[in-house]
């Protein structure tokens, strides 16, 4: 017998010669367990769960802020992630701003140099930093 002959009309199990797939197919088939409806399908696969072990002191502590701020734990989450984006983008413009005005003060001496010691423009920059600093 066939590892498909073992679904009998009668919806019985003939044999247990099933590939783990094919019964997981034939599971769903079995009368008595609810199929999902589509749109609990979707909304399954548009909102995955998340799932993390932490040790008992941060589960007391992420479980007070959560009572604290009387939210889900979702939300909580969210709130969370938005405020590290918030962090990292105001670093990160920070250090860019701070990065471009020391390329501009950097910038701003070569061409002082460059003009006083009447070298042609962008000469200073193909001896190194190290020749001005």
């Amino acid at each position: 017998m066939s590892s498909g002959d073992a679904y009998q009309s009668n919806g019985m199990l003939a044999d247990y010669m099933f590939l783990p797939y094919q019964l997981t197919l034939w599971i769903g088939e079995v009368e008595g367990l609810a199929r999902k409806p589509p749109s609990r399908i979707r909304y399954e696969r548009s909102h995955p769960v998340i799932s993390i072990r932490v040790s008992m002191n941060y589960y007391r502590r992420l479980r007070e802020l959560k009572e604290r701020r009387g939210i889900s734990w979702a939300q909580l989450i969210r709130e969370i992630l938005a405020d590290a984006d918030k962090s990292y983008r105001e670093g990160y413009d920070a250090g860019y701003q701070e990065g471009y005005r020391d390329g501009y003060r950097k910038g701003r001496i070569e061409a002082e140099l460059e003009r006083v010691f009447d070298l042609p423009l962008g000469s200073l920059k193909a001896k190194g930093e190290e020749a001005i600093y």
